[in-house]
Order: C-alpha cells, then structure tokens, then sequence
C-alpha cells in the first residue's frame, strides 16, 4: 500500500501537467511562446514529531500578460497615421506662409493639428476670402459706372432724337406758311447769281489764316472758357462807323464723333441745293476752302425782300481739334447796308467715357456792318431789334440743322 506521500505527488505531476498544456493553447492563439508557469516546491525540513511528516509547496507568481501581434500591428498603424496627419497640418502651414497654393482644391479639408497652426492656417483663409470679395467689389463698381455713362448716353440720344421730332412736327406745322414763301417767290423780284463771286471770294479769304493763328488768344480774351457745356451767351451792340451789330458765344455737346461731324460741317447738304426756296445754289472746294454763293427770300415785319450771301469758310486739322473759320458777305435786296459775319467755330473732343463720343462744339460769331448804322436811311426795313433777334435764331438753329443731319446720316 503506498504511502501518502506519494499520491500527493501524483496529483502535483497531473496540476503541472494542465498548466502546461493550457500554456501550449496559449501560444498556438497569440503566434507567440508563452513561458511556462514554473512551480517551485520547497520543502521544509521535516518536522521531528512522531506523527507526521508533510511537503511544503509555494503558491505561484503573478506574470504579466503580453498583447498580440495583431494588436501591436493595429496599433503602429494608428500611431503612423496620427503623426502623417500632423506632418500634413504643419506641410499646409509651411504652404500659406511660403505664399505657395495649390493648383487644385483640395476636396477634403485637413483637420488642424492640436498645436497653434490651424489658427494662422484660417487665418490665411479668410484674407483670401476678404481679398476675393473685394476684387468682386471692385468689378462690380466699375461695371456700375459704365451703365450709369452708359444711360448718360442713352439719355442725351433721347433728348437729341426729341428735339428733331419737335423741329420736324413744327416744319410741319409751318408748311402753310412755306407756302405762302413760294408764292412770294413767284411774285417778287428774284435774285439772280452774282457776276463778282471771284473777287469777293478772295477778298473774304484775305485775313483768314491770321484769324486761325490767333484763335486761342482771342477765345481767352472773350470768355470762350467760362461758357457753360451747352449754353449761348450774347454780348450787347457797339457803337462806331464800322460797328459790331452782334456777338455771340456758344458751347453745344453732341453725342457723335469729332470725324462725324467734321464730314457733316464739310460737306454740302444735297437737300439744301435742291430746296425750291432757294433762287439759286453754287458751292466750289479748293483744298481745305470751300466757297458758297446762294441767293434766297427772306420776310421779316411783313416786309419780302431778297437776300445773296457770299460764303468762305476754311478748315484747319489738328491732332486733338478741327477749327474751322468763316466769313459770310450778307447783301440784302433793301436798304443801303451789307453785313460780314465772321465765324470762329472749333471742334473738341469730350471726356472720354465708355458710353461712346461726345463732341464739344466752340463757336464764336459776330457781325458788322459796312456803313454808319445811325446816319443811313433805314426807310421801309425792318427794325435793328428785329434783325438782331433772328440773328440770334440763326445761332441756335445751326447747331439743331447740323444734329438732324448727323441723325439721318447714322440712321442710314
């Protein structure tokens, strides 16, 4: 019969034998070899009393446990990816503060790191944002500013269009009236054409160049600078054997090119030359001279008479203007004064717009008269005052005859 001793040491073997086959299941699930649980007895010395003897054995130590090699895996992957993210932050806020942007947008923002680079990164962000917004601002003004010239524009065309439609319902108006002039045509005394056209033409060119080489001083000393942009002033009659009956200063913007209406002062109206009022029309153009003689019927306090002008007028081109000069011999059928007008007329381009051209117009024109106004016989003609208010219509319908016909000739 075996001893107790001995079947407490069968049962230690088969306690060993469990810890280390669970040890061997161990290693098999973590792909890692797991030490075995050592188990020391110690035996005490053997007691000298008579009724037993008995091993002692120690209780085993507390090992810690390792982590999987699927954990540790899972872990660097982790790790590397938190410090790719911070190593990305820190490339973008190198990027900003370089002044270097990417070519393409980044579809996914970068989250910020933890340190103080996301504040300078958004920062970055919203002067690019504010710089934008102020380009956009900027465009928007300047578009702003074309519409507003360009209605400007649109505006004085309308005005322009208005005043033409008015002058022809009135012309319309007054076609009894031509009438009643063709008829006086019929029955006064007509006016034939002059057989001195040669040698009045060169005696009123005579003077005309020094008139252009002194333009810009005499239009200082009249006031040709204080005019207002459309306005006429006149100046009151002097007194004199040879006296200035009227004088006359005025400023007209026009909303066509400086070149238009060069072309539209320079050349003759057809429809002038076929107008049945007038006895008769001949016009000749030497250079830069162009040389008018026509002969017509005028009516003024109910007195009909006949009226022949002699015309020069002469241009002159420049880079920035076209300064043309004219001078008019006026002979009257009655009373025993003729009449020079002298016309001063300077073409300038307006300030430029993005509504299209604008033409300032400068004219200066007076009259005299060859005699003693006050010691002639003035008997059966119509009164100074009279004359020198339809002298002053001539002024104003100029510039409105010279915008219907730049209206027709762009409408074509």
């Amino acid at each position: 019969m075996p001893s107790p001793m001995y079947g407490d040491m069968d049962f230690l073997l088969d306690e060993a034998s469990v810890f280390a086959f669970l040890a061997d299941c161990d290693l098999v699930d973590e792909m890692e070899p797991v030490p075995t649980i050592s188990t020391t007895s110690h035996c005490g010395a053997m007691s000298t009393q008579s009724d037993s003897s008995s091993f002692c054995i120690t209780s085993e130590e507390p090992v810690e446990k390792k982590k999987s090699w699927r954990q540790r895996r899972k872990e660097e992957i982790l790790n590397l990816r938190d410090e790719v993210k911070q190593l990305s932050a820190e490339l973008q806020q190198l990027k900003y503060a370089l002044g270097v942007h990417s070519r393409y947008r980044q579809s996914k923002k970068i989250k910020a790191a933890k340190d103080s680079s996301p504040f300078s990164s958004h920062a970055s962000i919203w002067e690019n944002t504010a710089q934008h917004q102020a380009n956009l601002r900027s465009i928007s003004e300047q578009e702003n500013t074309n519409l507003r010239e360009s209605l400007e524009y649109h505006i004085q065309k309308a005005k322009s269009l208005n005043r033409a439609v008015k002058r022809k319902l009135r012309a319309i108006l007054m076609s009894p009236e031509m009438d009643m002039i063709n008829q006086l045509q019929h029955h006064s005394k007509r006016a034939t054409p002059p057989l001195n056209n040669e040698a009045v033409f060169n005696q009123l060119k005579v003077g005309i160049d020094e008139l252009y080489g002194g333009l810009d001083i005499f239009f200082k000393q009249v006031g040709m600078d204080q005019l207002s942009r459309s306005g006429l002033q006149k100046n009151s009659m002097n007194s004199g054997a040879r006296m200035t009956l009227v004088e006359f200063l005025d400023s007209y913007a026009i909303p066509f090119d400086l070149l238009q209406i060069e072309k539209a002062i320079w050349t003759p109206d057809t429809a002038d030359s076929e107008d049945p009022a007038l006895f008769f029309m001949q016009s000749a153009t030497d250079d830069n001279t162009r040389m008018i003689s026509m002969g017509f019927p005028f009516s003024l306090e109910g007195i009909d008479f006949s009226i022949v002008m002699r015309i020069v007028t002469r241009k002159y081109v420049e880079k920035d203007r076209v300064v043309f000069i004219t001078r008019s011999l006026i002979e009257p059928s009655i009373g025993p004064l003729s009449f020079v007008e002298t016309n001063r007329r300077v073409l300038l381009r307006g300030e430029p717009s993005s509504r299209g051209p604008t033409t300032i117009i400068l004219t200066h024109r007076e009259a005299v008269s060859y005699g003693d106004l006050l010691s002639s016989d003035m008997t059966g003609c119509p009164s100074i005052e009279i004359g020198l208010k339809t002298w002053e219509g001539f002024a104003t319908q100029y510039n409105y005859a010279l915008e219907d016909k730049l209206i027709r000739t762009s409408s074509k």
